[in-house]
């Protein structure tokens, strides 16, 4: 699915990529990290694996069309929505 959306252009423009925590197995040989790190490498943007978001609790919720600002340090980080008029 990442993949397609790449090829769609839904990257182009991104800052940066939220990838939420998700209760999705691994296939043999390929872990879901590699997975998303292989379908979004080259982008030059940075990726985080692993958030506090999507389908497994906890679920913290992302307001659709919203900015967000996001701030990582030393493996924990904060994130701001910014809702525009």
């Amino acid at each position: 699915m990442l993949q397609s959306l790449r090829l769609a252009g839904w990257f182009d423009d991104a800052n940066g990529i939220v990838i939420g925590r998700t209760s999705g197995g691994s296939l043999a040989g390929l872990t879901q990290e590699e997975a998303v790190r292989r379908a979004l490498r080259g982008l030059g943007v940075p990726v985080i694996l692993d958030f506090d978001t999507g389908h497994q609790s906890p679920q913290m919720p992302l307001v659709n069309g919203a900015l967000a600002e996001i701030t990582l340090a030393d493996g924990s980080g904060t994130i701001a929505q910014h809702l525009i008029p």
